[in-house]
């Protein structure tokens, strides 16, 4: 269930104030103020619910987005979180699982690393997914549902501040599997990041297998 963490922060930024049925314009609008942030940094508590509403478990975070990078490469990021860790540096994307001891190496192309990208991701509402946006006493809601029954991820809402637009809380509904809700505690923009952050440190993990998936 943890993939479903980079669905949540995959929706990380400022939407602006849509009417209802105008989505996709929201959605367009929300990546290129996320691309205008950067490069950022956000912290955040994700919990993770069952089909039945119950508590599986609480975990803490820290994701980083390098500069916008030209067409021909995928955004830099590094995502940190005790189970897990991700870093992309635009050209190979290195996904650590701490409790397997495992680092498994793919290309930002592949269909596979694609569920790793928020950026992508972002842009779900053009893949069979439909996009609106309300306003509900002092929040803006912005829904994404998808069309397909059969989709893993049936549902995202995504609550802004009416005041800030700045999102306060993200739930990713996942069928059968329940749901996972994220709440921002800190948000960065245009943050300034030696480079070298999005690649993987293998000093610091020399024990661990190297998995290469490209």
């Amino acid at each position: 269930m943890r993939r479903y963490i980079i669905y949540i922060l995959s929706i990380l930024f400022s939407m602006g104030l849509f009417a209802q049925g105008d989505g996709t314009r929201c959605m367009a609008e929300a990546v290129e103020r996320l691309t205008a942030d950067y490069p950022l940094q956000m912290t955040f508590v994700v919990s993770m619910y069952n089909a039945d509403g119950a508590l599986q478990f609480v975990d803490e975070g820290s994701l980083r987005l390098g500069e916008k990078q030209s067409s021909s490469l995928s955004e830099q990021y590094v995502l940190l979180m005790d189970n897990m860790k991700v870093w992309c540096d635009g050209h190979t994307l290195w996904s650590y699982m701490v409790p397997t001891n495992e680092v498994y190496i793919l290309s930002p192309d592949d269909e596979s690393a694609r569920n790793f990208s928020p950026v992508h991701l972002m842009q779900l509402y053009k893949q069979g997914y439909s996009c609106n946006a309300k306003k509900c006493g002092d929040s803006n809601i912005v829904t994404i549902e998808s069309q397909d029954e059969e989709s893993e991820l049936s549902k995202v809402e995504v609550i802004l501040n009416a005041s800030t637009l700045r999102p306060e809380k993200i739930v990713v509904y996942m069928g059968n599997d329940g749901y996972a809700e994220l709440k921002i505690a800190t948000y960065w923009p245009r943050c300034n990041f030696d480079s070298r952050i999005f690649s993987y440190p293998q000093q610091d993990y020399p024990d661990a297998e190297l998995v290469d998936m490209r």
